[in-house]
C-alpha cells in the first residue's frame, strides 16, 4: 500500500511494478494498493502500474488459496491519471484464489484518466476449473477529467482474459466533467480475447459517464476482439447518457454460451460485428421496464431498435426479443433469417405486438413465437405484407389479451406448418390467414370467442379446440378435419369455404352450419364430417347375416333405415357382422347388403371405427374371422351403406388375445403356405400376406385395406407380438416394430419354414424373444432389443444351401436376458453354417450380440464344405453381468474341408467375471476341419474370477485338422479364473493335425491369481501332428501356474512332437510354476518329447518342470526326451528336467542342451535318460553343447545322464568345454555309460581327463 491517504505531492505513481514478480504460493493475498500523487502540473500520475512483462502468481489450490487484489487510484495531474494500468506484456495468473482489479482515475483536468487500463499485456488469467476456480473480477470509474475518461479500456492485440472455470465480471463507469466526450463505461479495442473456457459465465456492465457524445456504455470493436463462452453465459448490460447503450462493431465478436444484450439502444450495424450463440440463444431486451422495441429503424427516445441488418449479424437457435417488462413490439421492416431460427417475441401485459407496413418476420425454418399476456388488453395485429410471418417447416405460437389476433379484413397472414393460438383468459377474437396449408397445433379462443379462417388451407388432424369456441371458415379457406375427433361450440362454413376430411366434429349443442355456396367435401369418399342429423352412432353395431330370409331380416340380414341425416363417429362406433350361419359360398361374389339406409339424398358423413370406404372386415364364425366383404357408403341408392360379398375366406387370423399381444394365427392349420409381412409405420401395424391369401381380423378399431393386408392401430396393442403359422412351407418376415410391451413370438411350425428380421425391435422390460423356423435370418441394420427379458432363436435345419441362424451384421441386446441361440444348417451345397453371425458384406455393418445376462450357442453345420458349426466374424459379444457366462457348442459339416466347429474371425468374446466355455468338432472329411479357431485378431476374455475353457477336436480327413488353433494376432485371456485349453487333432491322413496350435503374435494371459493349462494331443499319419506347438506365441501369467501338456500322433512319421516351442515364443510367469509334460509317438525322426527351439521358458520366483518322452515308437534319428535349442529356460526356484529319450538309431538323447541359458535360482535337477535302439550311436543321457549356460544354486544341482543302447559312443553325459557354469560344479554331474564301445559315463571337453 502507498499514500494511501492520497495526501503526498509530487509526480509519482502510488506503486510501479516494472519487470517485477509477486507470487504466492500458499493461502496468502497478494495486495497491490496504490495512490498517485499530487502535481496538477505534470502526468501521467498512476495509482498502480505494471510494467515491462511484470508478474503477479497465485499458485495454490483450493478455497483458501490466496487472492489477488489491484487496487488503485489515479492522482491529480495533467492526464493520463489512471487508477490500474496493466501494460507491456504483463502478466496476472490464479489457479483457485480470485483476481480483483479496482481502478479509479485521477482528479486532473486533461483527458485519458481511465479506472482501469489494460493494454498490451500477457494475460489475466484463472486456471482453476473446480468449485474454487478463481473468479476475475474488473471494475473501473473513469476520472473527471474532460475527454476519454473510461471505467475499463482494453485495448492491443495481446490483451487476453480468460477463465478455465471461474466467471469473468466486467464493470465499468465512464467518468468526465460535462465538457468533453468518449466517457465510456467499458471500451474493448482491439483486444485478443475474453474467453471462458469452461462454464464461467461472462458479464460486462457498463454505464456511460458525463460528456457531450459517443459516452457509450459498452463500446466494443476491432477485428480481434473476441468475447468468448464454452458453455457459460454471456451478458452484456449497457447504460448511456447519450449515443448507444451497447455498441458492437467493426468485425468484434460475441461467440458461444447463451448470450444477453440488455439496454435500452444497441447498434451492431458498423463494419460486421458477429454474434454467435451457435445453437444456443441470443436474447436482446430493454434496460428500462416499459421501454418499447422496434424491429426496423432506428433506436430513438424510449425505444430499442434492431433492424434487418442487425439481424443479420446474429447466429443462433433461438432469438428472443423483450421480455414481460417490454412496452410493446413493433415490426416495421421485413427481417429474413438466412437459416433456420427460433424467433421469440415477448413483451408486457397491456400491450402489443404489431406488424406495420411492410413489417415482417420469416424464421427459416424455425419456431416463431408472438406473446402478450392473454390477461391484459394486448394485441397482436397486422401490416400491409403479404405474408406477415413465415416459418418455413417450424411451428407459429400467438397469445394475445383482449385485442385479439388480427383483426376484421385485416387478419394476421402467415406460411407455417403448424399454428397455435390463445386468447382464452380474454375470450378475443382471432383473425388467421394461411398461405398454403397448416395444421392446427391448439386454438382457443376462450369463452364464445370467435376463431375467423379468411383464406388458406387449416387442417385439424386430432388437435384440440377450446370447447367453447366458435369456428368460422370464410370465403377462400378450407378446413381439414381428416382424422379428427375435435370438440367446438359451434362451425360455420361461409361461401366460398371448404370443410373436408375424415373427421367428426361433435359440435357440444351448437350448430354446424353450412351456409349457401359453402362446399363440404368428406374425404376417402364419404368423408367423416358429422351434420346434425336424425341417426348418429358413436356405439357398436351389430349385424347378423343368416343368407336366408329370417324374421326380422331383411334378405337374409340386418338392417337399419334412417329418416334424416347419417353421422357415425369413426373412433368409436363399431360394426361386427356375425356370420354364423352363413355358409361358405351362400353369397355370390359383389353381392350387395344394405346395412343402414339412409333416406334423401344427403351422404352418410363418417364411418366405422377401421372401416372407411372400400376396405374388408370379416364375418366372424366361432370366434375366428371367416368370410370378407368390403363396406360401401355410397351403396344401395347412393347414400347408404352396405356390405359387398366378395368371396373370399379368411386363412390367417389377426387379433389382440387376452394380454394384449398383437397374434397371427394359421386359420386353416397349414393347408396354406402363408408369407406374411408384418411392420409398423405411421403409428399402425401393418400385416400382409405377400403371397395374396385372404387374412381376416375382428380387431375393433383395425383397417384392413385389402383381402391381404391389415392395419392396426398401435394404440389398440399393449402387449406383444405372437406368429403361429402352424403347417406349410411358411415365410415371416419383420420390419420395424419399435417398441413392444410384451413378447415377441415366432413359430413356423411344421414344413420348411424361414423367418426374417429386417427391422428395429425393442422389448420393454421383462418382454422376451423366441424364434423357432428351419431357417432365421436377421438382416444388415436390423436390431433386436430386450430389458430383462430372454431372446431364444432356434433353426431346427433347413432344406436347401444355407446356414441355420444368419446374423448378418445385426446387434442382438439385453439388459439382462439370457440370449440363447442354436441353429442348423442347411442339407445341400457348401456354406451351410450351423450358426452364422457375420458383418454384412457389402456395408461392413459389424453384428453384435450384448446382455447382463449369460449367452449360449450351439451349432451343427450341414452338408457340404466351408461349413462350420459356429461362424462369428467382425463380431462383438459380451456378457456384462455379474457372473454371467458364455457357452459356444459347434460341429463343423459332413463333407468336404474347412468344416470348423467353431471359427472366430476379427471378433471379440467377453465376461465381466463370468465363465466362458467354447467346444468345437471340426468337420468329418477333408482339410482344414478346425475343432475351434480364432484368426484376425481375435480376442476370448473371462474377466473377474470367470474360468475360460475351450476343447476343440480336429475334424478326419487329411491335413490342418487342428483341435485349437489360435492365427497370429489371436488372443485369450483370464484374470483370476483358471484357462483350460484341451486340443485333439483330427485322425487325417496327412499333416499338421495338431492338437493345439499358437501361432506368432497369438497370446494366452492370466492377469490376475488364474492360471493356464493346454492339453493337446495330435493326431494323423503323416508329419507335424504335434500334441501343443506353440509357433512365436506368448503364455503369461502373474501368479497362476502353468501347465502344457501335449502328445504326439501315435500314427505319425515325424516331427510328431508332444511339446513344440519354436520361433520366439514365450511361456513366462512373474510367481506362478511352469510346466512342461510330452510324450511323442511318431515312428520315424524327431519325434521328441519336448522341443524348445529360439523361445524362452521364464518365472521370476515360481519353479519350471519340465517332462519329456521321446516316442518309443520311433525307428529313426532324433528323437529326444527334451530338446532345448538357442532358448532360455530361467526359474526363480528349481529348475528341473526329466527327459527320457526314444528308440531309433542315433541322437536319442534322453535330454539335449544346445547353445541355451537355462537358470535355476534354487538349483538345477537334470535327468536324462537315453533308449535308442542296438543298431545306432550317441543316443546319450544327456548331451550339452555350443555355448551353453547352465547357472544352479551352490549344493543344490544334480545333473543325471544315463547312457542307451547302441554300438557305440552311448554316453551318460556328454559336455563341450564352451558350456559355462555359474553354481555349478563338475561333481555336480554324474553319468552312466550306455551299450557299446566308446561310451563313458561323462566325456566331451567339459569333463578333465
Amino acid at each position: 500500500t502507498a499514500n494511501a491517504s492520497g495526501t503526498a505531492t509530487g509526480n509519482f505513481a502510488g506503486i510501479r511494478l516494472s519487470g517485477a514478480t509477486l507470487q504466492t504460493s500458499g493461502q496468502g493475498d497478494i495486495l497491490v494498493d496504490g495512490t498517485g500523487g499530487d502535481d496538477p502540473t505534470s502526468g501521467p500520475i498512476y495509482g498502480v502500474f505494471l510494467s515491462a512483462s511484470s508478474q503477479i502468481r497465485s499458485t495454490a489450490a483450493g478455497a483458501s488459496a490466496g487472492t489477488i487484489t489491484l487496487r488503485g487510484a489515479g492522482g491529480n495531474g495533467t492526464g493520463g491519471d489512471v487508477g490500474v494500468q496493466v501494460a507491456n506484456s504483463s502478466r496476472i495468473q490464479s489457479v483457485d484464489g480470485d483476481i480483483t482489479i479496482q481502478g479509479t482515475g485521477g482528479d486532473g483536468t486533461g483527458w485519458y484518466s481511465h479506472g482501469v487500463f489494460i493494454a498490451f499485456i500477457d494475460s489475466i488469467t484463472s486456471t482453476g476449473t473446480g468449485a474454487n476456480a478463481a473468479a476475475i473480477t474488473i471494475e473501473g470509474t473513469g476520472g473527471i477529467a474532460s475527454t476519454y475518461n473510461a471505467g475499463v479500456y482494453l485495448q492491443g492485440t495481446g490483451t487476453d482474459i480468460t477463465s478455465a472455470g471461474g466467471d469473468i465480471t466486467i464493470n465499468g463507469t465512464g467518468g468526465g466533467n460535462g465538457t468533453g466526450n468518449r466517457n465510456m463505461g467499458i471500451i474493448g479495442h482491439g483486444i485478443e480475447s475474453i474467453r471462458s473456457t469452461g462454464g464461467g459465465d461472462i458479464a460486462l456492465t457498463g454505464t456511460g459517464g458525463n460528456g457531450t457524445g459517443e459516452d457509450h456504455g459498452i463500446y466494443l470493436f476491432g477485428s480481434t476482439t473476441d468475447v468468448t463462452a464454452n458453455s457459460g453465459m454471456i451478458t452484456l448490460t449497457g447504460s448511456a447518457s447519450n449515443l448507444f447503450d451497447i455498441t458492437i462493431q467493426d468485425g468484434a465478436q460475441i461467440v458461444g454460451g447463451n448470450q444477453w444484450f440488455i439496454g435500452d439502444s444497441i447498434d451492431l450495424r458498423v463494419g460486421n460485428p458477429v454474434i454467435n450463440a451457435g445453437t444456443g440463444s441470443a436474447t436482446f431486451r430493454q434496460r428500462t421496464n416499459g421501454t418499447a422495441i422496434r424491429i426496423g429503424g432506428a433506436d430513438g427516445v424510449g425505444t430499442m431498435a434492431l433492424d434487418d441488418l442487425e439481424f443479420g449479424r446474429i447466429t443462433a437457435g433461438t432469438i428472443n426479443v423483450g421480455n414481460g417488462n417490454t412496452g410493446g413490439i413493433t415490426i416495421n421492416t421485413p427481417i429474413t433469417r438466412s437459416a433456420a431460427t427460433n424467433l421469440n417475441l415477448t413483451t408486457g401485459s397491456d400491450t402489443d405486438v404489431t406488424f406495420s407496413g411492410s413489417g415482417s418476420l420469416n424464421s427459416a425454418g424455425g419456431n416463431v413465437t408472438l406473446f402478450t399476456p392473454s390477461t391484459g388488453t394486448g394485441a397482436i395485429t397486422s401490416g400491409t405484407a403479404v405474408t406477415d410471418i413465415a416459418t418455413g417447416a417450424g411451428w407459429l405460437s400467438m397469445t394475445a389479451g383482449s385485442g385479439g389476433i388480427g383483426a376484421s379484413r385485416n387478419p394476421i397472414t402467415m406460411a407455417t406448418t403448424t399454428i397455435y393460438t390463445d386468447t382464452q383468459s380474454s375470450g378475443a377474437d382471432q383473425f388467421l390467414f394461411e398461405a398454403d396449408i397448416v395444421n392446427i397445433g391448439g386454438l382457443n379462443a376462450g369463452w364464445f370467442g370467435v376463431i375467423e379462417l379468411d383464406g388458406g388451407e387449416f387442417d385439424l388432424g386430432t388437435t384440440t379446440i377450446y370447447d367453447n369456441t366458435d369456428i368460422v371458415v370464410e370465403s377462400g379457406a378450407t378446413l381439414d378435419v381428416n382424422g379428427a375427433s375435435d370438440r367446438f361450440r359451434s362451425l360455420t362454413v361461409k361461401s366460398g369455404g371448404l370443410v373436408k376430411g375424415t373427421g367428426v366434429v361433435d359440435n357440444i349443442g351448437g350448430n354446424i352450419t353450412i351456409e349457401n355456396g359453402a362446399t363440404l367435401s368428406p374425404g376417402q369418399s364419404p368423408g367423416v364430417v358429422g351434420f346434425i342429423g336424425s341417426f348418429s352412432i358413436a356405439g357398436d353395431y351389430i349385424v347378423e347375416i343368416d343368407g336366408g330370409t329370417g324374421a326380422g331380416a331383411v334378405n337374409g340380414h340386418d338392417r337399419v333405415n334412417v329418416t334424416g341425416t347419417v353421422s357415425i363417429d369413426p373412433n368409436t362406433a363399431i360394426l361386427t357382422v356375425d356370420g354364423s350361419d352363413l355358409t361358405a359360398g351362400e353369397l355370390a361374389a359383389n353381392t350387395s347388403l344394405v346395412i343402414l339406409s339412409n333416406d334423401g339424398t344427403d351422404a352418410v358423413t363418417g364411418n366405422f371405427a377401421g372401416l372407411l370406404e372400400g376396405t374388408y372386415l370379416s364375418t366372424s364364425l366361432g370366434g375366428l374371422p371367416d368370410q370378407l366383404f368390403r363396406i360401401a357408403y355410397t351403396g344401395g341408392d347412393g347414400n347408404d351403406v352396405a356390405l359387398i360379398a366378395t368371396g373370399l375366406t379368411a386363412t390367417s387370423n389377426v387379433y389382440l388375445d387376452g394380454s394384449g399381444n398383437l397374434v397371427v394365427e394359421d386359420i386353416l392349420g397349414g393347408s396354406t403356405s402363408d408369407r406374411l409381412r408384418i411392420t409398423r409405420s405411421g403409428g399402425n401395424f401393418i400385416i400382409e400376406d405377400t403371397a395374396g391369401n385372404a387374412l381376416g381380423t375382428l380387431i375393433p378399431g383395425a383397417t384392413q385395406t385389402g383381402p391381404s393386408r391389415i392395419v392396426v392401430p398401435e394404440g389398440l396393442v399393449s402387449g406383444g407380438l405372437i406368429v403361429n403359422t402352424l403347417g406349410g412351407n411358411d415365410t415371416v418376415t419383420l420390419g420395424d416394430l419399435g417398441t413392444l410391451a410384451g413378447n415377441l413370438v415366432i413359430d413356423g411350425g411344421t414344413g420348411q419354414d424361414r423367418i426374417y428380421h429386417g427391422g428395429d425391435v425393442v422389448l420393454s422390460g421383462a418382454g422376451f424373444a423366441d424364434y423357432a423356423a428351419e431357417g432365421i435370418k436377421f438382416e444388415v441394420n436390423s436390431s433386436l432389443e430386450t430389458g430383462s427379458g430372454a431372446i431364444t432363436l432356434t433353426a431346427t435345419g433347413a432344406t436347401g444351401n444355407l446356414p441355420g441362424l444368419w446374423i448378418n451384421g445385426t446387434s442382438l441386446t439385453s439388459g439382462s436376458g439370457d440370449i440363447s441361440l442354436s441353429g442348423d444348417g442347411g442339407s445341400t451345397g457348401n456354406y451351410n453354417d450351423g450358426i452364422r453371425i457375420i458383418s454384412d458384406t457389402a456395408t461392413g455393418t459389424p453384428s453384435s450380440i450384448t446382455t447382463g445376462g449369460s449367452i449360449s450357442m450351439i451349432g451343427l453345420a450341414g452338408a457340404g464344405a466351408n461349413s462350420d458349426g459356429i461362424e462369428i466374424a467382425n463380431t462383438t459379444i459380451s456378457s456384462t453381468g455379474a457372473g454371467t457366462s458364455i457357452t459356444l457348442d459347434g460341429a463343423g459339416g459332413t463333407g468336404g474341408s474347412y468344416g470348423r466347429g467353431i471359427q472366430l474371425y476379427n471378433s471379440d468374446l467377453s465376461t465381466a467375471s463370468g465363465a466362458i466355455d467354447i467346444t468345437g468338432v471340426g468337420g468329418r472329411t477333408g482339410s482344414s476341419n478346425y475343432g475351434v479357431i480364432l484368426y484376425a485378431g481375435s480376442t476370448v476374455t473371462a474377466g473377474g474370477d470367470g474360468t475360460l475353457d475351450i476343447s476343440g477336436y480336429g475334424g478326419d480327413g487329411a491335413s490342418l485338422n487342428v483341435g485349437i488353433d489360435f492365427a497370429a494376432g489371436s488372443s485369450a485371456s483370464a484374470v483370476n479364473g483358471a484357462m483350460t485349453l484341451i486340443g485333439v487333432g483330427g485322425d487325417g491322413t496327412s499333416n499338421q493335425n495338431r492338437g493345439i496350435m499358437l501361432h506368432a503374435r497369438s497370446t494366452l494371459s492370466a492377469t490376475g491369481t488364474g492360471s493356464i493349462s493346454l492339453y493337446g494331443t495330435g493326431d494323423g499319419s503323416g508329419t507335424n501332428n504335434g500334441g501343443v506347438a506353440l509357433d512365436g506365441a506368448i503364455i503369461d501369467t502373474v501368479s497362476g501356474r502353468i501347465l502344457l501338456n501335449g502328445g504326439g500322433s501315435q500314427n505319425g512319421t515325424h516331427y510328431n512332437e508332444g511339446v513344440d516351442l519354436f520361433h520366439g515364443a514365450k511361456v513366462t510367469s512373474a510367481s506362478g510354476d511352469i510346466v512342461l509334460e510330452g510324450t511323442s509317438y511318431g515312428r520315424g525322426r524327431y519325434n521328441r518329447g519336448v522341443m524348445v527351439q529360439s523361445s524362452t521358458v521364464k518365472t521370476t520366483a515360481g519353479l519350471i518342470d519340465i517332462t519329456g518322452t521321446g516316442s518309443a515308437s520311433a525307428t529313426l534319428n532324433y528323437n529326444q526326451g527334451i530338446m532345448l535349442q538357442g532358448s532360455t529356460v530361467s526359474a526363480g526356484g528349481l529348475l528341473t528336467l526329466l527327459g527320457f529319450g526314444g528308440d531309433g538309431t542315433s541322437y536319442n538323447h534322453g535330454l539335449q542342451i544346445h547353445s541355451s541359458k537355462l537358470t535355476g535360482g534354487a538349483g538345477l535337477d537334470f535327468t536324462g535318460t537315453a533308449l535308442g535302439g542296438t543298431s545306432g550311436s550317441w543316443n546319450c543321457g544327456v548331451y550339452v553343447s555350443t555355448r551353453t549356460f547352465l547357472t544352479g544354486l551352490s549344493g543344490s544341482n544334480s545333473i543325471t545322464g544315463i547312457g542307451g543302447g547302441g554300438v557305440d559312443k552311448n554316453h551318460g553325459i556328454y559336455g563341450t568345454s564352451d558350456t559355462t557354469l555359474t553354481n555349478v560344479e563338475i561333481g555336480d554331474f554324474d553319468g552312466t555309460l550306455g551299450a557299446g564301445p566308446n561310451s563313458d559315463d561323462e566325456t566331451g571337453s567339459l569333463f578333465p581327463l
